[in-house]
């Protein structure tokens, strides 16, 4: 081999080393810098398509704003913060002049706390009375009954939400005394259950006196009917205040 030779090997080698080190010092970083730009532009645009998405829905949800608006003053006004039992009984006399029946008196209880019921489903049926399957007259009966017993209905599942509770929820009993006919009741009853105030009637009973009434003929009586249910209180959580009160008051500075 003589001298030229293997100065032509040496600079080949050397060209491959030099190259070899450029490709790992110079193009490798260059290409996993790309990589990682690749990576970051793949995830800013799923970010970006989140966002666009949650904009279009928020636009879709402001054009609906004004009714959900109303709709949450209905609500206000048919379960309102404070117990305002004063006009709720304003609101008979309009619906008594409406229905023709007299509210001869409305007794307001005290607010009890919300005590939430059970969870789970009521029994479908009562338990039959202790010896009542051993009843002879039942078993010596050679003929079947003509018409079977009725079934008692399935209670309803019961459903409760854990934002309300006895703090923030309160029942108030109302009765509420009218005089009137049969039809003059019914529409106030009905003129009661579609006030603003949400009133649920448990109860309802009648009396009639046997004294005449004066317009009446001989020996008409007064009827009296006498209506028994809940007014209901929802006042705002302590939280949800505090933290209203905090963002409508400017800090100082």
């Amino acid at each position: 081999m003589n001298k030229n030779r293997l100065s032509l090997i040496l600079a080949a080698l050397t060209a491959v080393a030099i190259a070899v080190g450029g490709f790992f010092l110079g193009v490798q970083p260059q290409l996993a810098s790309a990589s990682a730009d690749e990576a970051q532009q793949t995830q800013t645009d799923q970010t970006n398509a989140t966002s666009r998405a949650e904009l279009d829905r928020l636009r879709e949800r402001f054009t609906t704003l004004d009714a959900m608006q109303a709709s949450l003053d209905g609500l206000r006004d048919s379960v309102p913060a404070t117990a305002d039992t004063d006009a709720f009984i304003r609101s008979l006399d309009t619906v008594a002049g409406t229905s023709g029946a007299a509210v001869s008196s409305v007794s307001v209880g005290e607010a009890q706390a919300y005590s939430a019921p059970a969870s789970g489903t009521a029994p479908a049926t009562a338990e039959a009375a202790p010896g009542a399957a051993a009843s002879p007259s039942a078993t010596a009966t050679a003929e079947p009954s003509a018409e079977a017993s009725p079934t008692a209905p399935a209670a309803p599942s019961v459903t409760t939400n854990p934002l309300v509770t006895p703090a923030n929820f309160s029942v108030i009993p109302v009765s509420i005394s009218i005089e009137g006919s049969y039809d003059q009741a019914l529409a106030f009853t009905g003129g009661v259950q579609d006030g603003k105030r949400l009133f649920l009637i448990t109860t309802l009973t009648s009396s009639s006196s046997t004294s005449a009434e004066d317009g009446a003929p001989d020996g008409a009586g007064r009827q009296t009917w006498t209506l028994g249910g809940f007014l209901y209180v929802l006042s705002a959580p302590a939280a949800a205040t505090a933290s209203a009160t905090a963002t409508a008051t400017p800090t100082a500075g």
